[in-house]
């Protein structure tokens, strides 16, 4: 009996972690991060809310990295969720970050995006250093939801295309959003 009272002790312990680090997880980044900091364990959202706070900082140029890389794994999202009504997400994460953000700073933020990737050599640094991120390696919970399959359950039995590839959807999904001047390499 002492035995068994250890075990389900033990299985209770590791749960309690295991959901304190999936609510840590999921709350994304509370602050402004480098690009050294971004993973390819956060998704558009967390990264969204990275923006926000990089753009509230005024730190304008990190704000634009995090942009090009949630913008990068939404695209990814869409190459592998197969429910096409889901997709529409990767669009809505921008006017929603935007409209969360006061007019003046959205302006702002949107003038650096521009001036940013506009430029073709800095477009093309960028496209080098969002591929190094690597592919997002998260369940795209944002994306399954939002489609139909998030309502009727379809999402929860196959929500991924048959055959995807992760290794060559990456510098595709780059390549597509940030419009790369060449085809990125690392």
């Amino acid at each position: 009996m002492k035995n068994r009272s250890h075990r389900a002790r033990s299985i209770a312990l590791a749960l309690l972690f295991t959901v304190a680090a999936a609510t840590q997880a999921l709350a994304g980044p509370q602050a402004c991060l480098e690009p050294g900091q971004v993973t390819a364990k956060l998704s558009p959202v967390d990264l969204w809310e990275g923006i926000e706070a990089c753009v509230t900082a005024g730190r304008y140029d990190a704000a634009v990295f995090l942009y090009a890389v949630a913008g990068s794994f939404a695209r990814f999202d869409v190459l592998r969720v197969a429910d096409d009504s889901a997709h529409r997400a990767a669009a809505e994460l921008p006017r929603a970050g935007l409209a969360a953000l006061p007019k003046p700073q959205a302006a702002a933020f949107r003038r650096q995006v521009q001036a940013t990737l506009g430029d073709d050599a800095t477009r093309g640094r960028y496209c080098v250093e969002v591929l190094r991120v690597g592919p997002p390696d998260y369940l795209p919970g944002y994306m399954l939801r939002e489609g139909i399959g998030g309502f009727n359950g379809a999402s929860d039995t196959h929500p991924f295309v048959d055959g995807f590839d992760p290794k060559s959807a990456w510098p595709q999904a780059v390549k597509e959003y940030l419009e790369c001047p060449a085809a990125p390499s690392r």
